[in-house]
């Protein structure tokens, strides 16, 4: 079964990308989503795995070739984009941005505050980053 849906009629404007608002289709009880509440923005279905337990909310945004995917999370005003992978359970939070060919991963990893990952930075672990 499908984790979410894009919805088409909830769309914007985000630089030269037009990103549209997502629905969870059905509980992800770790992550405390039900099924019909929105999530975040994404550019297309390829930037948010509709397996395991991921989820882009509030409005945090990915985009351009950017995947969110295993357990990761990205909330707040997060954007994930180019070519950035944000998965395992790391989470991606405040203004936070990841790009480039940038890579977060591990069950721990916190990239918050107003950091930026980018390049062909790893950031794994444990790791913390504000």
């Amino acid at each position: 079964m499908m984790k979410y849906e894009i919805i088409p009629k909830i769309r914007m404007q985000f630089s030269e990308h037009v990103l549209y608002r997502i629905r969870a289709l059905r509980d992800i009880p770790t992550l405390r989503v039900k099924a019909g509440d929105l999530g975040g923005w994404i550019e297309k279905e390829d930037n948010l795995s509709q397996d395991g337990d991921c989820w882009i909310s509030n409005d945090a945004k990915a985009y351009d070739d950017a995947r969110v995917y295993g357990n990761a999370r990205v909330y707040g005003h997060a954007q994930v984009f180019e070519n950035a992978q944000v998965y395992g359970g790391a989470r991606v939070c405040d203004y936070a941005k990841i790009f480039g060919d940038a890579q977060v991963f591990g069950n721990f990893a916190r990239i918050f505050g107003k950091a930026k990952i980018y390049g062909r930075a790893r950031i794994s672990d444990d790791a913390q980053i504000s």
